[in-house]
C-alpha cells in the first residue's frame, strides 16, 4: 500500500501506525517493511484495471490480463458493500497453465489488500468469487482492483533486453615464417 501526501510541508512532523489488518487474529504478527520517500517529484498512481459487482446470487466473474512485456507489478483489491451487512471478493490468478499465482481476499469495510507480483508475458485469467463475511449480513458487493507497474527499466529489476548478436570471430590466417638464414620452416605465427 502507498499512501502520498501532495503539497506536504517540509517542516512539519508526521507520525505513521502500522497494525495488523485484524489485530488479535491469525495474522496479526509477522514480518513488516516500511518504508518512506521524501522527496519532490509525484509517485506513479494506480491504475483501476478491473472492477464489478458481485452477490449472493451472482458469485463469480471472470477478466483477462494480457501482459506484453514481463516485470513486476503491484496488485491492489478492495470491495465495498452495496446495502447494510457486508460481503468480500476473493481474487484467483491464474496464468495460461491453470497455475495459480497469487491469491487476494478483500471484505468491504476493509483496507486494501496487496500483492508484488512478477508476471511474464502472458495472457491470465483473474476470477472473482463473491463470499460472506462471518457475523455479518449479507450483502452486496462493488470490488475493484487496480494495477502499477514497479518495473521502470533501470534498476536492479530492468525490463528484458535483448541481448547485442556476439561480436564476429576473429579472422586471422596463420602464415609460415622461413628465417632467411634457415632452410626449413621454423613452424606457425599467427599474426592478429
Amino acid at each position: 500500500m502507498s499512501i502520498a501526501i501532495p503539497n506536504a510541508p517540509a517542516d512539519a512532523k508526521y507520525i505513521v501506525q502500522i497494525s495488523a489488518r485484524s489485530p488479535g487474529g491469525a495474522n496479526n504478527t509477522g514480518g513488516y517493511y516500511f518504508g518512506a520517500d521524501f522527496n519532490q517529484s509525484m509517485t506513479a498512481a494506480a491504475q483501476e484495471i478491473g472492477g464489478g459487482a458481485l452477490s449472493s446470487s451472482a458469485t463469480t466473474s471472470t477478466a483477462t490480463l494480457v501482459v506484453t512485456d514481463g516485470g513486476i507489478f503491484q496488485f491492489a483489491l478492495f470491495s465495498e458493500a452495496l446495502a447494510a451487512g457486508a460481503g468480500g471478493a476473493k481474487l484467483t490468478a491464474t496464468d495460461a497453465t491453470g497455475k495459480v499465482i497469487f491469491v487476494l481476499d478483500a471484505e468491504s469495510g476493509q483496507p486494501a489488500v496487496t500483492a508484488v507480483q512478477y508476471l511474464a508475458a502472458g495472457a491470465y485469467t483473474f476470477k472473482y468469487v463473491y463470499h460472506s463475511v462471518t457475523g455479518k449480513t449479507v450483502a452486496p458487493i462493488r470490488y475493484h482492483l487496480a494495477l502499477l507497474e514497479l518495473t521502470e527499466g533501470i534498476g536492479t529489476y530492468a525490463p528484458p533486453l535483448i541481448a547485442p548478436p556476439p561480436p564476429p570471430a576473429p579472422t586471422y590466417s596463420p602464415t609460415i615464417y622461413i628465417a632467411p638464414s634457415l632452410p626449413a620452416p621454423m613452424g606457425l605465427w599467427y599474426f592478429f
